[in-house]
């Protein structure tokens, strides 16, 4: 099958008629390593196929292994925002479909969405935000993420287990990125750097 271009998926993951529920409008946010496209009550990950020095979404296997990683750690903090993995697909008559039957083309971060008052900028902004003991081992948490080593069992888990420390090789191996493992604090990685788009 033929590939099919980042710009698009993008195009048609900004249309309001690829979802269901319909939402009235989508905001389409870029990030370094991914595009974030919020749907009414619901946001969706695309991870942008990039390769750099510790972690490699090149391929349409490392993204879907990546998604399904993010989902894993992030459960563990954010339960309720995690909801899954979705595919984008390509239908027989080549039309680009969101978690239907097709042959899958790529593969989204699928999130509860949460009020921007709830975003951890906001609140730390606003003094709403509280250190409590728990709070103080997250950044250490998103550190041993980054180096990978889950043993969490689900989609592609034997995929993406490795030893802590070895580099990603060729795309087959799969790290982490520390963004991603801030994510449910920060609802989308890179939320300062990101350029939002409303169509």
């Amino acid at each position: 099958m033929e590939s099919v271009e980042l710009a698009d998926k993008v195009r048609f993951l900004r249309r309001p008629a690829t979802y269901t529920p319909r939402p009235a409008r989508i905001t389409a946010i870029e990030t370094h390593m991914a595009w974030v496209f919020l749907a009414g009550e619901l946001a969706f990950k695309l991870k942008k196929p990039v390769r750099y020095h510790l972690l490699d979404y090149s391929t349409l296997g490392a993204r879907r292994r990546a998604c399904w990683q993010e989902v894993r750690l992030n459960r563990r903090l954010a339960p309720h925002v995690y909801l899954g993995v979705v595919p984008l697909v390509s239908t027989p008559g080549r039309e680009l479909a969101l978690d239907g039957p097709g042959t899958p083309v790529d593969w989204l971060v699928r999130m509860r969405r949460l009020s921007v008052t709830d975003m951890l900028d906001r609140r730390i902004v606003s003094r709403s935000a509280t250190v409590r003991r728990r709070d103080v081992n997250l950044a250490g948490f998103a550190l041993d993420a980054g180096s990978g080593g889950f043993t969490d069992r689900g989609p592609g888990a034997d995929e993406v287990v490795h030893e802590k420390g070895d580099p990603p090789v060729h795309g087959s191996d799969q790290h982490i990125s520390r963004d991603d493992a801030f994510a449910p604090l920060l609802v989308h990685e890179g939320r300062t750097a990101c350029r939002p788009d409303q169509r």
